[in-house]
């Protein structure tokens, strides 16, 4: 695999720091653990916050790149999301879901998520 790139399509030196943002710590620390294993996805990946309040404080703390946010939680955190990049607006946010609708998927986007990514159950 190559080189992690960055938006303009240069190589970046440093990883990308990758904070979730999400009630179910079990699902996300397994990406992170998957992440951790793979050095050539040039990810630091820096943990799970619950989806409260104190998103903010935790992206002010961690500073990450991405922010990964499941889409249950954006919805009822909505303001505390928004709240954080306000305090950070060089962080990108990635939406996780579900099953979503194209209009549910199109309202993240529209709301400032760079991209989706959808939960597999892993059932046929």
């Amino acid at each position: 695999m190559g080189a992690a790139l960055d938006s303009r399509g240069m190589v970046m030196e440093t990883p990308i720091r990758l904070l979730a943002i999400h009630d179910d710590g079990l699902l996300v620390e397994a990406i992170g653990s998957m992440l951790r294993q793979t050095p050539s996805a040039n990810i630091e990946w820096l943990g799970v916050q619950p989806a409260g309040d104190d998103v903010r404080d935790a992206v002010l703390a961690h500073e990450p790149d991405v922010l990964l946010v499941d889409v249950e939680a954006a919805l009822m955190r909505e303001q505390a999301i928004h709240d954080a990049l306000r305090a950070r607006p060089a962080t990108r946010i990635a939406v996780l879901g579900r099953n979503l609708s194209f209009t549910q998927i199109v309202r993240s986007l529209e709301a400032g998520a760079w991209g989706y990514i959808e939960k597999d159950d892993g059932q046929d």
